[in-house]
């Protein structure tokens, strides 16, 4: 995954899709986690 644009409110995200074994694929599920510890400089 890797992001490919952003702004202040949002962000693009990319990725390849694993080989999924020849099964149909329903959903992707994306979490995210703020980094409070995040060092600015």
């Amino acid at each position: 995954m890797r992001v490919t644009g952003s702004t202040s409110r949002s962000v693009d995200l990319s990725w390849s899709p694993p080989y999924s074994g020849n099964s149909r694929l329903l959903k992707y599920l994306l979490t995210y986690e703020e980094d409070d510890n995040k060092e600015e400089g």
